[in-house]
């Protein structure tokens, strides 16, 4: 996604000698990457009116925690939300407020985060919380979002401990339905929205998830000291890129487009990229022993650890649940050192599951997906090219 001579200039930067000769024995030359470009690009000339939005909302993600974070309890998170950032052409649907009417009903939206957790790996046996933090242009649009937002969900109006300011819904189904407790906070010019849905308990009283709303927004507010607004008119001007990271990265195809075809490709620090995992906790120690710093994701992944000797623990560690699940399928001709996998066939087989590859370039490890093999070896060797080029 960026380019800086340090770290894409052969031996600049130091490394594994190891790892040195295993990059310098592949041959790109002879790499069939198809018609994906192959050279970075400048990123700037990709920038769109929401793309400023884009880098504020990560902003936001990077200080926002994971509800893991508030609740070890809530250590999953649903693989189907793997779009987090939120934009004002890409508001979030929120209870009884579409998307479509979200600006009617709470304008002046800058960016904003969404995260998730549930207790276990299928939401229909155990609840689930949804967190948006969401910026307004000022304070009085923050207040006025909440105070709109919440008060057009169906339920009763209960306390949250510590919060008397908040706004809630509370909505308890005795015999059929999901249960739910929805809460707005204004703090500044940040509206901070947490739902908990609960198909289980009966009864659902509003004690426990009152308290565990009251625990959200200590550790939402306690973690997004570290967010510092940029001023609205500097917005849409915010870098794109971080030391060549996105320009070296395959970019966004018609297969891996947002279902609302909106362009959410960045440079995500380590807490922001956490919450699109499934298993939050497992990738941050993962991560965090690897020194992940950022990932780009665009029309692949690329993590930068933090030396080429890192990248061997972190592509075993990201490949492993893929590795126990799928079938090895075929690495692109002339690149062995990439790990392929393809699903399974047959019953539990899901349409959203992909064949991947997965490989590491010095300190760099790519994630690359696709409809098909065929294709995905093709953009794979594509994004090993990215990353070797100029060395």
């Amino acid at each position: 996604m960026m380019l800086i001579a340090c770290v894409f200039a052969a031996g600049a930067c130091g490394g594994d000698t190891t790892e040195q000769a295993d990059v310098q024995r592949v041959d790109v030359t002879k790499l069939d990457s198809g018609s994906y470009p192959t050279t970075p690009i400048d990123v700037e000339q990709t920038r769109t009116d929401q793309s400023g939005a884009v880098r504020e909302a990560i902003r936001i993600g990077a200080a926002t925690p994971l509800m893991s974070d508030i609740d070890n309890r809530y250590i999953y998170q649903n693989p189907g939300y793997r779009t987090r950032a939120i934009t004002p052409k890409t508001p979030p649907s929120l209870k009884a407020v579409d998307r479509s009417e979200f600006d009617a009903v709470a304008p002046g939206l800058v960016a904003g985060w969404f995260t998730q957790g549930q207790r276990r790996k299928e939401f229909s046996v155990g609840s689930e919380v949804l967190v948006y933090v969401l910026r307004f242009s000022d304070a009085s649009h923050a207040s006025a979002a909440v105070k709109e937002l919440i008060e057009r969900v169906p339920g009763d109006s209960i306390s949250i401990p510590g919060y008397p300011e908040a706004r809630t819904r509370h909505n308890a189904h005795t015999e059929f339905g999901i249960n739910y407790l929805s809460t707005g906070l204004a703090h500044g010019e940040l509206a901070l929205l947490v739902q908990i849905n609960d198909p289980i308990s009966r009864p659902f009283a509003p004690g426990p998830p009152a308290d565990l709303t009251k625990r959200s927004f200590d550790k939402l507010i306690d973690m997004l000291r570290q967010y510092t607004p940029t001023p609205i008119d500097k917005v849409s001007a915010l870098p794109l890129d971080m030391d060549g990271m996105l320009s070296r990265t395959v970019p966004l195809d018609d297969n891996n487009k947002s279902v609302d075809g909106s362009d959410r490709s960045g440079v995500y620090p380590a807490q922001a990229l956490l919450h699109s995992e499934q298993d939050p906790n497992s990738a941050r120690s993962a991560y965090t022993d690897a020194g992940v710093d950022y990932a780009a994701a665009v029309g692949a992944l690329v993590l930068r650890a933090k030396d080429s000797a890192a990248t061997t623990r972190l592509l075993a560690a990201i490949s492993l649940p893929v590795a126990t699940e799928y079938d090895k399928a075929d690495s692109p001709a002339n690149l062995p050192e990439a790990k392929c996998f393809k699903p399974k066939e047959g019953p539990g087989k899901s349409p959203m599951d992909e064949p991947v590859c997965y490989f590491a370039f010095d300190r760099y490890v790519a994630q690359v997906s696709s409809k098909n093999i065929q294709d995905l070896q093709q953009k794979t060797a594509a994004q090993y090219k990215l990353l070797a080029y100029g060395r």
